[in-house]
C-alpha cells in the first residue's frame, strides 16, 4: 500500500508505529552508502504524520538509536538536520521491536498502523528480523494498514 492510501485509514489523534533500521553505515558496503542508513524519507513520513495530528511511535531493533543521512546536526543547511536537531528527544529513545513483541499482545493493539520506510539498512537488520515479522503478522491479522 502507498503511504498516502495508508494515511487515509488513520484518524487524527491515533498513534502509528514507524519501524526503522539501525544498521550502521560501516556495516554496509561503502559503494552503496556513505555512512548512514535512514534519512529524508523517514523524516518526511514522520513530519507528514505529525502535521496531520497523528502521533508517532518510533521503533528499532533492540531500541537502538537510528542513524540518519546528513547526521552532522550542526549543519542547518539540510532540512533533515533541522528536524533532527529540533526532535533529538524523539529519535534518542525508540521503542524496541523485541519488547513490543514480548509484552502483552494488547500493546500492539494500541497502534493504528505500521509504516516501514524504505532504507538500505533495512536489508541488513530488518529483512530477517523475527520480531518485525511477528509485528507485521499482528497488524495483518488486525486488518490495520501497513505501508
Amino acid at each position: 500500500a502507498s503511504t498516502t492510501a495508508g494515511l487515509n485509514a488513520i484518524n487524527m489523534g491515533e498513534t502509528c508505529l514507524v519501524v526503522v533500521s539501525t544498521a550502521s553505515g560501516s556495516s554496509i558496503d561503502s559503494s552503496f552508502n556513505r555512512g548512514s542508513v535512514s534519512g529524508l524519507s523517514v523524516v518526511t513520513i514522520i513530519k507528514t504524520l505529525k502535521e496531520n495530528s497523528i502521533n508517532v511511535a518510533l521503533a528499532t531493533p533492540s531500541g537502538a538509536r537510528p542513524e540518519f543521512h546528513h547526521q552532522n546536526l550542526e549543519d542547518g543547511k539540510y532540512e533533515v538536520n533541522i528536524w533532527l536537531r529540533n526532535n533529538r528527544h524523539f529519535v534518542a529513545n525508540p521503542l524496541s521491536l523485541e519488547e513490543l513483541v514480548q509484552q502483552k499482545s494488547e500493546t500492539l493493539d494500541g497502534y493504528c498502523g505500521l509504516i516501514l520506510p524504505s532504507s538500505i539498512g533495512g536489508l541488513y537488520d530488518l529483512s530477517n528480523n523475527s520480531f518485525l515479522v511477528s509485528i507485521i503478522r499482528k497488524f495483518k491479522e488486525s486488518k490495520k494498514p501497513i505501508c
